[in-house]
């Protein structure tokens, strides 16, 4: 291995020699002499050769090696210092003695730095040039290529405004040299000769600014659209517009653009006066047209921060847009331009929605929100996101969604301080006894057919009352667990059971209440309580029992029945016992009331009419026991000889039962009388007491073998009409449940199956109430299983059974059959056909029916055309058409009435068969026929000709097959009749019905009107006082009229009921329209007043009370003019009375006079609320009325004014609040104006008379917060109702007072919270004054004060009283100051509540809003001032959120980026001689340099130690205070100068830059030492992760290259580069005043950040340093270093690491 290795090596060939290393400078480096050979400054190399010891191989050098020898002594050497240092130190000398040192060598060192020279810039010189001259300069302007230093020597004279806005666009002029040019002329206009005083640095922007927006405005003229055609002017010449040529389009647009782009540069260089422009901008939303607005709101969408930061231009601005908004939204246009418009509509909505999310609070302004609520309602919650992209994507982004559900929450908090601001939700307050009853009450009026009982027991016996709590007890009830607080809830509502029971029994027995479901109601709302309370039986019967002893209402004579029926109801299904109760009685001493000589108790008088349902021989005897004693007595033998005259009643009603047997249906139909007169002549059974109604009833039932036990029960439809009708009279609806089931289930139950049905339906309330509806529907469809197998399907039966499956009556297995049987049965209807071709409009066989004898033709052809035409539609509508047809021909043939009826009765039976062949019946097609003609008012034309017998006939027989609901007949043809009567008795006066058709159809629609709604009983159907001949009309017997009552509830629902209501007051119009004695005005007084006391319909009046007020107080006649007939309002309010009342006569009577103010408010109950409401309502309704007739105004005037004086005599409770709050609803403007007044002035007397400053302020302060809060309630609930003034306005002199009233409590709480500020913040809070009021109480009364102003300048802006007087307007300045203060003071400190601060702002906003046009000059004053002391920045601690709050509010001050939170300071290092001076801006002379670039100078030359630096750019370098600083660059990249020479001369070390600009020591007189970054350098120990830092100064330095290459690359301008930062120091920056009281030599962190951005260089972070224990890192290689500033030297930037450097804020 050793000879190869030899081999192998002697085989290569020998390596070049190695030089030797020989250590060079670098070529840069000069020498320290140029004639002797000094060598280099601070480079000594090893010199081999040169005389060194080293290369002297001496026998001591290499034994012992060369060790080189001491510069000086060993004595020397240990020579130290220390004592001589430490003895000048401890001398008083010393320090003076260092001081001078130090001052010196700083002297030394200012006298041998750069110094700065006086400025020499000079503006470029403007000479008069001719033509060519001008265009030759013009060419080389617009051509980037000629540099600007070139154009600058002679600039000529004669481009000003628009011409050098023209000429920029024309000669295709690039923006940045435009704004150079614009700057120069405009520099130039600015100049005054020398010694007349220079003008302001801003004073051109204002006519620049005017030049710009005119030259914008001019063409945005040109966009034109087509003037509105005039009558009686011919167009001569078609319209053009300039955008609808392509060419004309495209050359204005490319205009456009090009306007805005510079207008945009001048904006952003402070060219503009940006106040002007943004209010030109603003203020041209209004003018412009819709092909305009397009252009104008993308400026607008540019410019909307800097328009935002103004409250006054932004809420110009939404005004604007909201308006043009509205604008297009009421347009009309179609195709393209709805397009475009849609477009710019979605732009203008995008305005809106980004202004409400940067300062939602400007949408907060009442006459805004008064003219714009539905549009913001649309753009900010209901569709907000109709501003973004139409694709899913964009609709279904996260963001997207989040912004948009922030959007809808933040508006309804807009929304709500809007409603507040105008009193919207009236003078509604807080917790009372009365408003809870109220809601209880409400609860069980709500009970109907549709409620779940469960839940309403529920709601009702555990909504508790819930007054306001205290601060302290909503922080405890914060912090409690959810599981305490249900507890406690639960606890809360077994308190007030007894409370809610007295309630529940009051109210089913209350004469103010209808409906017989209520005792039912009550016992089934008390077994679901007892469920959920398992045993409180005993509690509930101590309750009842105490109720019947103690409650007025229950001792009431007339209410005995009704407590009689109740409490027997409950002791029906077990609540209460009857055992329990006699016990009770007899512990009390009460039983034998009723013997001879005894006055009977009211207990013992409701026993004796209590009905018991189930009762044993033993319960009966201790029940007479109990009234008469233990001997019989008369009153005994009395109850026994009633009860046997009401069984010879029952039996003398029943005729047909007195043999025991039931007449067939054929016996029935061969009677020629029906025997129904009897069983309306029960007036013993129904005068005699509920047990023996009862009682007997059931016994008679029994002896009859119609009761549920018996087994052989046979019952006709006739007879069991009769008995529903007895068992309704005596309200015995258990029994009448129990009749019907067992009717179910008799032999000839298929036959009453549709009477049953009906049944069910009729008393759906009551079934409700029972909650029998689950077992009437089992009952139902049992009946329907055993029918399944007949040949034909019963269709009520299971249409009722499938309505009932749809509200959950039904198991799911049993629903599911029921939907699929009415499937099947729909599809029976549509079988195959082969008759394609629709019906005729003629169909002859319909017509020629009338001419048929046989029976059966009407069935036949109704099965045949139905064949035929099944498969369309519309063919009943068209058999409808013919009949209609039919009739009329028939009444023009046949004049005996007895002829035509046989005839209509005809069709009637034919058109029930063509009922019976459409699923969905023949109702809808009826409806639509009708309500075409109810469109079109030709109504009446049904019912000429002779054609209204026949059709009254027609369609009261069609409403009694169920082929037409009584809904229909009565919306479509009788309420339009009624309509189109009264308008034309209105109109026309009364003549006109008579002399027309109408006089007919108004007497054919109340015969409808009466027939299917007014007859109610068997005696009814046979008398009518306004037509003789009606008694052939239905109904004839008690079971047509129970179908009649059934068909009607849907008259009396919800939305049906609503309609009626509103049509109601044009019956009454008719009936005083209409001359007296006349058989039409005695036809409509006969349908009013059966209207007014139909039950039916006072039930739906009490639960639509609010309906019925408003269409009877209120009417509406055509063009929405109201009543000037002060007979027609009065029979008005007469009615209304008669509507509401249950037969006894309420207060007030016919005249005003008669209401007492004081008598209504001593009988105030929850019962008589809506009563005593009312009475108020029609009083203040009768008093306009008569004020507005000559003769009765004064009288009236006199009434209302001791009305009004009569309520604020005193001070008034919540619920007298509540009634006039209530009462003042709907009223007219001169009570309204009335109670305003009285009102305010009220409302002035309390305020004066309290002093919160005073001793007793703390005793009063209750008495006055309730006083004067309930006044105030009382005015911001008639503020709701407040309208203008039509005549003139009342006196009022109080205005002054309150105003004065309101700023002087204002001002008197401002002294007392600073005073509480200062204590809360001192260290001793609890020295308050005694007697003093808290902070909690200095709150409510600011709130109180708050709401008082907006109550004044709502009824101001309303125009009831004049708020602004001229001693008013004087006081604008005190307000607008202690309301400033009041807000900065909020915002700055904690003491007050949350939303105060929000309340406070509202508020000033809504003041200013309100003040007139004169005083807005003066409130802008007023506010410049305040922003000048900066008062509102007395509270350094405002957040940054509620600052720019309060200074949206202030005027607009013009931002400028230049000198933006910059002030020049003094360099004195005395504090007191230590000032600031706002920077101001010079945006015209501030002209960018375009002198040619200077020559790349050396490296001796580039940094001299002494020399006198330039000042030749338009920024004077005086204005910095720059000096020199001995300190060179940080780095190559901040001086474009240097880094040329470097990169030409300079070797640079790209790991390490900062070295190319480090030189050593020098010791040559004309160049600088080392630098303070060389230093700090090598003496400071950077931390440094070796992972985090990759990249290293790679990419710190290519960051800071890119910013130095576009700061020093070559403009368009050809500037040079600004001068170098150790030359300018940067002016202090203070972002607050208390900033400025402190001393500072240099820049802070965020001024240098400020002023860096200015000057377009960026700013520098620190760097971060070891404490000194820790070992130094390794210094990071890369871009480095310091800058110094005025003298002191900043920290050095941190190198960048592998993952990337931190940026700095």
């Amino acid at each position: 291995m050793s000879r190869n290795h030899q081999i192998s090596t002697s085989a290569n060939p020998a390596p070049p020699p190695v030089e030797s290393y020989i250590l060079r400078p670098p070529e840069w480096r000069g020498t320290l002499s140029s004639e002797a050979d000094l060598g280099f400054p601070d480079f000594y190399p090893s010199r081999p050769a040169h005389g060194q010891d080293e290369d002297c191989l001496s026998e001591l050098f290499v034994k012992q090696g060369y060790v080189s020898k001491w510069g000086i002594s060993q004595a020397s050497e240990s020579f130290s210092v220390h004592g001589v240092l430490l003895k000048e130190l401890g001398s008083q000398a010393g320090l003076a003695r260092m001081g001078s040192t130090l001052s010196s060598l700083l002297s030394t060192r200012q006298a041998s730095a750069s110094s700065i020279g006086p400025s020499t810039y000079r503006l470029p010189p403007r000479y008069t040039l001719h033509d060519s001259k001008r265009l030759t300069f013009v060419a080389d302007l617009a051509n980037p290529l000629v540099p600007l230093h070139k154009l600058s020597k002679s600039i000529p004279h004669g481009f000003k405004g628009g011409e050098l806005l023209e000429m920029l666009w024309s000669n295709g002029v690039s923006l940045e040299r435009g704004v150079w040019f614009a700057k120069v002329v405009g520099a130039s206009e600015m100049q005054r000769p020398q010694g007349k005083p220079q003008p302001p640095p801003n004073h051109y922007s204002l006519e620049w600014t005017n030049a710009c927006t005119t030259w914008l405005k001019k063409q945005l003229a040109e966009i034109t659209l087509p003037s509105v055609p005039r009558p009686g002017f011919s167009v001569k010449q078609a319209f053009k517009s300039i955008l609808s040529d392509p060419q004309s389009r495209e050359r204005w647009v490319a205009k456009w653009n090009f306007s805005c782009s510079l207008i945009r540069s001048f904006f952003a260089h402070s060219l503009l006066d940006h106040r002007n422009f943004l209010s030109w901008l603003v203020q041209q939303i209004a003018p412009a047209n819709l092909a305009q607005i397009g252009f104008v709101s993308r400026l607008i969408e540019e410019y909307l921060e800097q328009i935002l930061a103004s409250g006054a231009l932004a809420r110009l601005m939404v005004e604007g847009v909201s308006a043009k908004t509205m604008e297009i939204v009421g347009g009309s246009a179609k195709g393209g331009a709805g397009e475009k418009l849609e477009e710019i509509k979605i732009g203008l909505a995008r305005i809106l929605q980004s202004t409400f999310l940067q300062a939602p609070t400007l949408f907060v302004s009442p006459k805004l929100y008064n003219a714009y609520s539905n549009l913001f309602n649309l753009v900010l919650s209901e569709s907000p996101e109709m501003t973004l992209p139409a694709s899913q994507a964009a609709r279904e982004e996260p963001l997207a969604l989040a912004v948009i559900a922030a959007m809808r929450e933040q508006w309804e908090e807009i929304k709500r301080r809007n409603v507040g601001l105008l009193f919207m939700s009236g003078g509604g307050g807080g917790w009372s006894p009365r408003r809870q009853a109220m809601a209880d009450i409400n609860i069980l009026d709500s009970i109907c057919s549709t409620s779940d009982m469960a839940q309403i027991s529920l709601s009702f016996f555990t909504t508790v009352p819930t007054p306001p709590p205290s601060s302290s007890s909503s922080k405890r009830a914060s912090s409690s667990k959810p599981s305490s607080s249900a507890a406690s809830t639960s606890t809360t509502a077994q308190a007030f059971f007894p409370t809610k029971l007295d309630i529940l029994l009051s109210w089913s027995i209350a004469y103010a209440q209808f409906g017989a479901h209520r005792p039912s109601s009550v016992s089934t709302l008390l077994l679901h309580h007892r469920a959920r309370h398992p045993g409180c039986d005993t509690e509930v019967q101590e309750l009842v029992f105490k109720w019947v002893a103690e409650s007025e209402v229950a001792a009431k004579e007339e209410n005995r029945e009704a407590v009689a029926e109740t409490i027997g109801e409950l002791m029906r299904v077990g609540i209460v016992g009857f055992a329990g109760f006699l016990m009770r009685l007899m512990s009390r001493g009460l039983t034998a009331g009723f013997r001879e000589g005894n006055e009977p108790s009211s207990q013992l008088k409701i026993l004796r009419s209590i009905p018991l349902y189930s009762s044993t021989s033993s319960l009966l005897s201790q029940r007479r026991v109990a009234l008469y004693g233990l001997r019989p007595s008369t009153g005994s033998s009395d109850d026994d000889a009633l009860a046997e005259l009401v069984t010879q009643e029952l039996d003398a009603a029943f005729p047909e039962l007195a043999a025991q047997s039931v007449p067939s249906p054929n016996e029935m139909e061969d009677d020629s009388e029906p025997r129904i007169g009897s069983v309306s002549q029960l007036a013993t059974l129904l005068g005699a007491p509920k047990f023996i109604q009862i009682d007997c009833v059931h016994r008679w039932l029994k002896k009859k073998g119609l009761s549920s036990s018996s087994d052989d029960l046979d019952l006709n439809s006739e007879l069991l009409a009769k008995l529903l009708y007895l068992l309704e009279q005596v309200r015995d609806f258990p029994t009448m449940l129990e009749l019907l089931f067992t009717a179910l289930e008799c032999p000839s139950s298929n036959s009453l199956i549709s009477p049953i049905i009906l049944a069910f339906k009729r008393y759906a309330d009551v079934w409700t109430a029972m909650e029998a509806k689950g077992p009437i529907a089992e009952a139902l469809f049992e009946k329907h299983l055993d029918l399944r197998g007949a040949p034909t399907t019963h269709r009520e039966l299971l249409e009722v059974l499938f309505e009932m499956g749809e509200v959950g009556c039904l198991s799911e297995e049993d629903r599911t059959v029921v939907v699929n049987d009415m499937s099947m049965f729909e599809k029976s209807f549509f079988p195959s056909s082969h008759h394609p071709n629709p019906p005729p409009s003629n169909l002859d066989e319909v017509q020629m029916l009338s001419h048929e004898l046989d029976p059966q033709a009407g069935t036949a052809l109704a099965t045949t055309l139905w064949y035929r035409y099944h498969a369309f539609d519309e063919w009943p509508f068209v058999v409808w058409q013919n009949v209609v047809l039919a009739l009329a021909l028939l009444t023009s043939a046949v004049s005996d009435p007895a002829e035509q009826l046989v005839v209509v009765d005809r069709y009637a039976r034919f058109l029930d068969e063509v009922h019976k062949h459409i699923p969905s019946g023949l109702d809808r097609h009826l409806r639509r026929w009708f309500r075409e003609r109810a469109d079109q008012e030709t109504t009446s034309d049904v019912f000429r000709g002779g054609l209204d017998g026949a059709m009254n006939y027609l369609l009261l027989q069609l409403a009694l097959a169920g082929c037409i609901e009584t809904v229909t007949i009565m919306d479509e043809v009788v309420l339009p009749v009624w309509k189109l009567c009264a308008l034309r008795c209105r109109s026309s006066g009364s003549e006109a019905i008579f002399s027309s058709p109408l006089a007919v159809s108004l007497q054919s629609v109340n015969i409808l009107a009466t027939r299917l709604l007014l007859i109610n009983s068997p005696s009814l159907s046979t008398s009518n006082s306004f037509q003789s001949s009606s008694s052939s009309l239905p109904p004839r017997n008690l079971e047509e009229i129970q179908r009649f009552q059934t068909s009607a509830i849907g008259c009396f629902e919800d939305s049906s009921f609503v309609k009626l209501v509103t049509h109601l007051p044009f019956v009454v119009a008719l009936e005083v329209a209409l001359p007296s004695g006349d058989t039409l005005a005695a036809s409509c007084g006969t349908v009013w007043a059966g209207l007014s006391k139909h039950q039916s319909l006072k039930v739906a009046a009490f639960r639509h009370s609010g309906t019925i007020k408003e269409a009877f107080l209120r009417p509406w006649w055509p063009g929405g003019e109201r009543s000037a007939e002060v007979s027609l309002d009065g029979r008005l309010i007469d009615a209304l009375k008669d509507l509401i009342s249950d037969g006894n006569q309420i207060d007030p009577t016919h005249s005003p006079t008669v209401y007492d103010w004081r008598k209504v408010v001593t009988r105030l109950t929850p019962w008589r609320w809506s009563r005593s409401v009312l009475e108020l309502q029609l009083s203040l309704k009768q008093l306009a009325i008569r004020s507005s007739s000559e003769s009765t105004a004064p009288e009236a005037e006199a009434l209302l004014s001791n009305l009004t004086r009569t309520v604020f005599e005193r001070n008034l409770s919540s619920d007298e609040t509540d009634l006039i709050c209530e009462g003042l609803a709907g009223t007219e403007v001169g009570p309204i104006e009335k109670f305003a007044v009285s009102g305010l002035g009220r409302l002035a007397d309390i305020l004066v008379s309290y002093d919160p400053s005073s001793p007793a302020a703390q005793e009063r302060f209750n008495s006055f917060t309730d006083s004067a809060g309930n006044v105030l309630r009382v005015l911001s609930g008639t503020l709701a109702q407040a309208r203008a003034p039509e005549g003139e306005r009342t006196p009022f002199s109080a205005q002054d007072r309150l105003s004065e009233a309101i700023l002087e409590m204002l001002q008197k709480l401002e002294v007392q919270l600073n005073s509480v500020h200062r204590l809360s913040s001192s260290l001793n809070p609890e020295a308050r004054p005694e007697g003093s009021l808290s902070s909690s109480q200095l709150t409510s009364l600011l709130i109180l004060m708050l709401r008082s102003l907006h109550v004044a300048l709502g009824f101001s802006r309303t125009g009831i009283i004049d708020l602004w007087t001229p001693k008013a307007k004087t006081s604008m300045e005190p307000f607008l100051k202690v309301q400033m203060s009041l807000i900065s003071m909020h915002a700055g400190t904690q003491i007050l509540e949350e939303g105060l601060f929000a309340l406070l702002i509202d508020t000033l906003w809504y003041y200013v809003d309100e003040l007139p046009r004169d005083l807005r000059a003066g409130c802008i004053a007023t506010l410049r001032t305040l922003q000048i002391s900066e008062a509102y920045e007395r509270h350094p601690s405002i957040p940054d959120d509620l600052r720019s709050q309060i200074k949206r509010i202030l005027p607009y001050v013009s931002p400028d980026p230049l000198v933006e939170n910059l002030v020049v300071s003094t360099n004195s290092l005395e504090p007191s001689l230590f000032e600031t001076v706002k920077a101001q801006a010079r945006p015209w002379e501030w002209i960018e340099f375009t002198d040619p670039p200077a020559p790349t100078p050396s490296h001796r030359d580039a940094y001299p130690a002494r020399q006198v630096v330039k000042n030749n750019a338009s920024m004077s370098l005086t204005l910095f205070q720059a000096e020199g600083t001995r300190d060179r660059l940080p780095s190559p990249s901040t001086s474009s100068r240097f880094s040329e020479a470097a990169s030409s001369t300079m070797e640079v070390d790209k790991d390490e830059p900062w070295k190319a600009v480090e030189s050593e020591r020098s010791y040559a007189d004309d160049l600088e030492g080392s630098t303070t970054f060389a230093n700090d350098w090598a003496r400071s120990r950077l931390r440094r992760d070796e992972e985090a830092a990759g990249g290293g100064a790679g990419d710190d330095s290519k960051s800071s290259a890119d910013g130095s290459t576009a700061a020093a690359a070559p403009s368009p301008m050809n500037t040079v580069p600004t001068p170098a930062a150790s030359t300018l120091p940067i002016p202090i920056a203070s972002s607050s005043r208390s900033a400025t009281n402190k001393r500072k030599a240099s820049v802070s962190s965020s001024s240098t950040a400020a002023s860096t951005k200015a000057r377009g260089s960026t700013a520098a972070d620190a760097v971060v340093i070891d404490d000194d224990d820790e070992p130094p890192a390794k210094v990071q290689k890369g871009r480095t270093g310091g800058k110094t500033t005025g003298g002191k030297t900043t920290a050095a930037k941190a190198p960048a690491g592998k993952k990337g450097r931190k940026k700095g804020n």
